[in-house]
């Protein structure tokens, strides 16, 4: 009987190991998620200005991921997470601590040159009451698209944000364009030829000479924002100033100067 027992108490404790072996990996692969189609909107988005016959300057992923609180500044660069950030991220080059306007920020930066891109990381802490609050933004962005370093840029992407964040992450995807041949269409219409490109229809519009700004919605994409009472995960916009037109498409949003 007393054998009987022992064997019991073993096979519960080989039980609770392993489900809290499966608990730690499932905490593990839960510590960083994003969606895979968010990946494959910059070369989408190259894709479709390569059609306009338009020739990129600048692409950009960017993610932000809000963190706890801290009691204090001290807190952020001393240990919760300056100092955290720096021994998993040791290749990177490390600014200093800065104080602007009651806000600590701090980041890091890398140059991919196999890959034509560089990365930035920024961590941030503002007062909130008598607590402060954190989070942390990533960019990796390039000036020229190559579609075949895609795979790479992804690769270290991932690498990177696996580093900083522990949620489920959305990103931000920016492409700018310029095409120095001159429209027939003209910014309006071209505008509205590339909404057609994502199967995409016009929520707002501002509508000027020489700029064009256009919020839209098309299904091909999950992630949206809210404007008002409606839904958007596509923005456009055309500019155009000596001769040159520049074309930069953003989802949800742009996030980069246009």
């Amino acid at each position: 009987m007393e054998q009987k027992v022992k064997v019991q108490i073993i096979s519960i404790l080989l039980i609770l190991v392993l489900l809290m072996t499966a608990f730690a990996e499932a905490r593990a692969a839960a510590k960083f998620s994003v969606q895979a189609a968010d990946f494959k909107q910059v070369p989408v988005f190259a894709k479709v200005l390569e059609k306009h016959h338009a020739q990129v300057s600048l692409w950009s992923l960017y993610a932000r991921e809000q963190f706890s609180k801290l009691n204090s500044p001290s807190d952020f660069y001393e240990h919760e997470q300056v100092e955290k950030h720096k021994q998993d991220l040791p290749e990177y080059s490390w600014g200093k601590v800065e104080k602007k306007e009651g806000q600590y920020q701090v980041s890091a930066a890398k140059k991919l040159k196999g890959l034509g891109a560089e990365e930035k990381i920024s961590f941030f802490a503002y007062p909130e009451g008598r607590a402060y609050e954190t989070y942390a933004l990533y960019e990796i962005q390039g000036r020229t698209f190559d579609k075949s370093k895609w795979a790479g840029v992804e690769e270290q992407a991932r690498l990177a944000m696996n580093k900083v964040f522990h949620g489920r992450v959305k990103i931000f995807s920016c492409v700018k364009a310029n095409d120095s041949a001159k429209m027939k269409l003209g910014l309006s219409n071209e505008g509205n030829q590339l909404l057609k490109d994502f199967s995409a229809d016009s929520i707002e519009k501002i509508n000027e000479k020489t700029f064009v700004s256009i919020s839209a919605y098309t299904t091909e994409w999950k992630h949206v924002i809210s404007t008002g009472d409606k839904k958007m995960n596509l923005q456009v916009a055309l500019r155009k100033d000596d001769g040159v037109t520049t074309i930069t498409l953003g989802t949800p949003i742009i996030t980069i100067e246009y």
